[in-house]
């Protein structure tokens, strides 16, 4: 029999510690088909094996991730598609790719103050540096904070730019978000403090979903500390500390939950960064879900491709800690801590794949009702195709665990597919690891549940 699949092109997108990879099959994608990967740094003789590729059959594409890499530093990569059934000798097609992750500090050719607030107090950032020049703007000594105050959408607007760096600013009002990035690429924003945006609204009972309106009558939602949209691409947000917004969200006692998000990522083009912030509410000022996807059941929602979140905290969400929804291609959520939250992490659905969700501590569950809901809220059946890899994680408290809670409608709309390792589901929880799926590819093993409470 011959050799039925080949490799036709690839491709590796890098962040600081991680990359992407997309490979492209000639021919078809069997159930004996697999591609394996391996990495090592330029100049180095030792190859390091990863996790095998995921197969993507409808795109005729493995997909995957390899982890932990070192900052600035050359990758060469190599992945090996085999098929089993090809005969007794079946011949491999291999493709090496070279790829070189980000520096954790760029080249600054310039360092600028904030350009002037523009008549409604919102200030507007257009510079374009260059991937060997970029261009910084830091506060000056004894500087204000930037105030956008309630008369502009945005107290501080990202848009059209490139190799920008923004540090170091305590960042206040805008009626809709604080922070606005839109239509650019390779934005840092660093150590910022951003508070007191968005609308606080007036209450009105008896909607059918949310409770807080403007002044129009209409539901608050989607107003963020900072906000990625427009198709913006490479934004790196870290070391800030993102906390009460002037309005709060509602709990499920009143419908989905409307209000404000930490961090938006909205129809972005991908390629972004989330490390070591606080996105942290409080009883007055309740988060929606403390990272927000939009749209959440198309390709490029939310993180949407080659993203990595991690080493943040999460906590006082009236919905999600986080929502990954959209295409989790290759998106990485890791070393985060979640508290007060309805769920911990949002994956329905899974448009694309595959995503990683390890080593993240989720514990007491719970609204501001102390309702709890589930530390992994999956679903989505015919339009979450992706795998979800979720391993190492630890879920205490009361609450379920990774469930089929559902996305889109149908009966199934609680299925999903995903690999389980290693999870701990402890404390007074319900239903540990449910899934209504009975697609193949799933595979839940060597997770702590107590006795009885899995169902898969």
């Amino acid at each position: 029999m011959l050799f039925r699949s080949s490799i036709a092109g690839g491709e590796a997108v890098s962040t600081f510690e991680c990359a992407g990879i997309r490979i492209d099959v000639r021919g078809g994608i069997s159930e004996t088909t697999s591609c394996s990967v391996r990495h090592r740094a330029a100049g180095s003789s030792d190859w390091i094996a990863g996790m095998n590729l995921e197969p993507c059959t409808a795109d005729r594409q493995f997909r995957g991730s390899v982890f932990g890499l070192r900052p600035g530093t050359a990758y060469e990569i190599e992945c090996r598609l085999a098929d089993a059934s090809a005969g007794a000798a079946p011949t491999s097609s291999v493709l090496r790719m070279e790829t070189r992750t980000w520096a954790e500090d760029v080249p600054v050719a310039e360092v600028r103050p904030l350009p002037a607030p523009a008549r409604d107090g919102s200030v507007l950032i257009d510079a374009k540096g260059r991937s060997d020049g970029w261009i910084f703007f830091r506060p000056a000594p004894g500087a204000s904070p930037v105030d956008g105050g309630t008369n502009t959408d945005h107290a501080l607007r990202i848009e059209g730019a490139a190799y920008v760096g923004i540090e170091g600013f305590t960042i206040r009002g805008g009626r809709r978000d604080a922070v606005r990035v839109a239509k650019s690429e390779s934005v840092r924003i660093r150590r910022c403090d951003v508070a007191g945006w968005g609308d606080p609204g007036t209450r009105k009972a008896g909607l059918s979903k949310g409770l807080y309106v403007d002044a129009r009558g209409s539901v608050i939602n989607f107003q963020a500390g900072i906000r990625v949209c427009e198709g913006s691409t490479r934004t790196v947000i870290e070391d800030c500390f993102i906390h009460d917004p002037r309005g709060t969200a509602n709990s499920w006692e009143f419908g989905h939950p409307a209000g404000p998000q930490g961090i938006l990522l909205d129809r972005t083009g991908g390629n972004h960064v989330v490390r070591r912030n606080d996105l942290v509410g409080c009883e007055a000022h309740w988060w929606n879900d403390a990272i927000e996807s939009i749209a959440n059941g198309e390709v490029t929602g939310g993180p949407y491709r080659d993203t990595d979140i991690h080493g943040n905290v999460l906590a006082f969400s009236n919905d999600d800690g986080t929502e990954l929804d959209g295409g989790q291609i290759n998106v990485r959520y890791w070393h985060n801590w979640i508290d007060r939250a309805l769920c911990g992490i949002s994956c329905a659905p899974n448009r694309a794949g595959p995503s990683y969700v390890f080593r993240n501590l989720i514990a007491g569950l719970g609204e501001e009702r102390g309702k709890g809901g589930s530390a992994f809220k999956m679903g989505g059946a015919s339009h979450s195709p992706g795998m979800n890899v979720i391993v190492h994680n630890t879920i205490h408290g009361p609450g379920g665990g990774l469930r089929s809670v559902g996305f889109g409608d149908g009966r199934d709309r609680g299925a999903y597919v995903a690999r389980s390792r290693n999870n701990v589901f402890a404390g007074p929880g319900h239903e540990d690891v449910t899934n209504v799926s009975t697609d193949p590819r799933n595979d839940f093993d060597h997770d702590l549940t107590e006795i009885g409470r899995a169902h898969v």
